[in-house]
């Protein structure tokens, strides 16, 4: 198949099929055939097998967390979200008039798992503290952000195809980016790189494609691009805030004091069937069950409150609409999360668990400078020393928590 020209003969812009298409082109036509298997389920078969998929179990959330009673991974947050994502999904479908623009525009399951995963697999261990490290590590060099190293994952080095990684479909590929990751200047982007983005926003309009590659609003950096991505990005938000309020209790880590301090709009409240006091009794003083019921609740206020928005600014459907909370829900999760980060940071293990993979990030990447063979790097006169230190990224951000500590030394 060409790939010099935009769409294939008889696949015009605006198509389903243009969604549906892999920047290989080798599997279009499978995908316009009636086959048992949308391109969608083959995207998500691809991540949940893909290496990196497999490392997640390793990769500690928070810090300190994988060695207790209640592990917190990447690779649960990944469950959580897929299954929020889904619940999500149904609340859109059935409290919505059928006569919405935005229905026919929704996603499939698979289509949300997929994002779902891949939004999560280039994080680096230990938490926002490996993000943070390798972040300053490699300024010199590029820079790392974990968007754009799950993207340098499922294009690149995952060894699915023969220079395409997993080789997913664009819509799927789409969904893995937000605002800032294509408009302001990211990390290790070659000219590969660029001539892979001019594939992937192909089927847009010249004005999409202005707006989403001008300049954007600190407000908006990280805002989701598509449908499918903001409402992955929502549950996202209830799993680290909701489900990280759970694991805090269990911990130890949240005073009832500081729960009392998170306040619902009342109207919403009773709409959605929040009681903050007798949320608080079960969370703090209701055994099992209760608490399990109390967390149930706060999830089920949060998908069922949510709405989609139109962007004037964009023609494309999947870019025209986009998810999000009504405002008292909004203020409200900001209210929890605010509740949960405080608590992490204020937990003993998680900040010694943080130090150490702090230390031992930053011990590789020195000890690999001079000694190459640690991470199976070439040597260094054999790459550019940009190019190098990115190769190095991939190494340190692919390590487990365990792996880093183990080839450091740490702990």
């Amino acid at each position: 198949m060409d790939l010099s020209h935009p769409f294939p003969a008889g696949l015009a812009a605006g198509s389903r099929w243009v969604w549906r298409a892999r920047h290989s082109g080798e599997d279009l036509l499978r995908a316009r055939s009636s086959e048992y298997r949308d391109p969608y389920a083959r995207d998500r078969a691809r991540l949940l097998h893909a290496a990196a998929a497999r490392r997640l179990m390793g990769k500690s959330q928070v810090p300190g967390l994988l060695q207790t009673m209640l592990p917190r991974s990447w690779q649960t947050h990944v469950l959580e979200v897929s299954q929020l994502s889904r619940g999500m999904l149904r609340a859109l479908q059935h409290l919505h008039a059928h006569g919405e623009p935005w229905l026919d525009s929704l996603p499939d399951v698979n289509l949300l798992e997929a994002i779902a995963l891949g939004r999560s697999l280039g994080h680096a261990p230990f938490g926002a503290a490996g993000d943070e490290t390798l972040a300053v590590l490699m300024q010199p060099h590029g820079g790392f952000h974990p968007g754009w190293q799950a993207l340098r994952l499922v294009q690149w080095l995952e060894p699915h195809t023969e220079g395409h990684g997993l080789d997913l479909t664009r819509r799927t590929l789409m969904g893995l980016l937000h605002r800032a990751m294509l408009a302001l200047p990211t990390p290790g982007r070659d000219a590969a790189c660029l001539a892979w983005q001019e594939w992937l926003l192909q089927p847009l309009s010249d004005r999409d494609r202005q707006v989403l590659l001008g300049p954007v609003r600190p407000a908006a950096a990280s805002q989701a691009l598509t449908l499918d991505a903001s409402l992955v990005r929502l549950a996202e938000a209830v799993a680290q805030a909701v489900h990280g309020l759970d694991d805090a209790l269990a911990a130890g880590a949240v005073r009832r004091e500081e729960w009392a301090r998170v306040q619902p709009e009342p109207v919403w409240a009773e709409a959605v069937a929040l009681d903050p006091d007798r949320l608080a009794e079960a969370l703090f003083g209701g055994a099992g069950p209760a608490r399990r019921g109390a967390i149930g609740t706060l999830v089920n206020a949060m998908l069922i409150s949510v709405e989609v928005e139109a962007d004037a600014t964009l023609d494309e459907p999947l870019l025209h609409h986009r998810a999000q909370w009504i405002a008292p829900a909004d203020a409200f999760l900001a209210q929890l999360q605010a509740v949960v980060t405080q608590a992490w940071t204020r937990w003993p293990p998680a900040q010694a668990a943080a130090s150490d993979g702090r230390q031992a990030l930053q011990r590789l990447w020195h000890r690999a400078w001079t000694d190459p063979a640690l991470l199976g790097l070439p040597a260094h006169d054999s790459v550019p020393p940009d190019a190098w230190a990115r190769l190095l990224c991939d190494r340190l951000s692919g390590l487990t928590d365990t792996a880093a500590l183990h080839l450091a030394g740490v702990g």
